[in-house]
This record gives C-alpha cells, structure tokens and sequence, in this order.
C-alpha cells in the first residue's frame, strides 16, 4: 500500500522520517550503545519492546498482552 501524500499533508499527518530516526536514536541508540552494553539478540529485544512501551505509554497494554500469551493454566499432579 502506498502512502496519498497530498491527502496525509491535506490533513496534517506526519509524512517525513524525522519522527521515526528520533525514535529509533532515542530507543536503540542511547540504550543499546552504552559502553560495555552488551545483549545477545533476544536480550536486546526484550529491552527495546519494554523501552519502546514505557516511552509511548503502552506499558500496562503490552504486559497484558505478554502475560496472556506466556501464561498457561496449570494442573497439580
């Protein structure tokens, strides 16, 4: 799907990637690059999905969603 420039500009939404290289520099460069930081892959991404949460707000939506589909009922033996 292609973005409609002249409709997004028309009503005023973001159309450049100012916004998004902010984020990603704010998100992965200052955390990740850290001195002596050092995350395997999974590790790394576990810290920017809670970074990227906290920063907009979504903390409590995304822990519910983790905690839906990590949990599992369990039966004693």
């Amino acid at each position: 799907m292609r973005l409609a420039y002249k409709a997004a500009a028309n009503d005023a939404f973001p159309i450049g990637t100012g916004t998004t290289e902010a984020a990603a520099k704010t998100l992965a460069g200052v955390r990740m690059k850290r001195a002596g930081a050092r995350y395997t892959p999974h590790g790394g991404q576990t810290i920017l999905t809670f970074r990227s949460a906290m920063l907009s707000g979504r903390f409590d939506l995304t822990m519910r969603e983790i905690i839906k589909r990590y949990t599992a009922e369990v039966k004693a033996a």
